[in-house]
């Protein structure tokens, strides 16, 4: 198994936008995502701190927004809850961190 995670920031007309990806390879295989808040003026939207998903074609991706006024650094930690449909016994927490977005 391959597994990565990354933050992207995009500029765009109306803004910045950030993204969190987590990649798994091999791609058939789905795995499903639960990522965090930690800390930050950051949401995934409608005010969620935490959010899960499953990989589609070895891809999940994770809208990071800010909070009404919010700037400034923030930190995600994630952790893969299940392979294949089978869940992972124990799973290990990564973190990242960002500015933004």
């Amino acid at each position: 198994y391959d597994l990565r995670a990354k933050m992207h920031r995009h500029t765009l007309k109306q803004g910045d936008r950030t993204v969190f990806e987590v990649q798994f390879e091999p791609r058939n295989v789905p795995i499903e995502v639960k990522a965090s808040i930690l800390s930050g003026p950051v949401t995934f939207g409608g005010g969620r701190k935490e959010l899960v998903a499953t990989t589609k074609s070895g891809l999940a991706r994770f809208q990071v927004e800010s909070e009404a006024g919010g700037i400034g650094q923030f930190q995600l930690g994630w952790t893969v809850m299940s392979v294949g449909g089978k869940k992972v016994a124990q799973a290990a927490p990564s973190t990242g961190s960002g500015t933004g977005p």
